[in-house]
């Protein structure tokens, strides 16, 4: 396993700074993960400094969510010691989690 600075395995840390897109996109991956018995580390930091969204600790890979940034810009990730696989977020993902903050907002939210 290549070395990376985290202690909380298969737990999911939010970045404040990213959008909830962004996140809420990393969380589903994260899930789908478990769900396949892999174990992962978010906002995982290697040891030449570098942090990816997820890291697949099973499969020793880099798992980079897209939101604002486009393909090309996963050229500046491509200093990471593994492997890297991207996930766009799409325009539907966006809407749903729009659709959901509107009605939390709105206090619509039916139990």
């Amino acid at each position: 396993m290549h070395s990376c600075y985290n202690k909380d395995e298969d737990k999911v840390k939010f970045n404040v700074n990213n959008t909830i897109h962004h996140e809420i996109t990393k969380a589903v991956v994260a899930f789908i993960l478990k769900q396949n018995k892999h174990s992962y580390f978010t906002e995982s930091i290697f040891t030449n400094k570098k942090r990816a969204d997820i890291f697949d600790i099973t499969e020793e890979i880099a798992i980079e969510i897209l939101n604002t940034e486009e393909e090309k810009d996963l050229i500046k990730k491509e200093s990471y010691p593994v492997n890297i696989y991207s996930i766009k977020v799409t325009d539907e993902i966006k809407q749903k989690i729009n659709e959901l903050e509107e009605l939390i907002k709105k206090k619509l939210w039916v139990m």
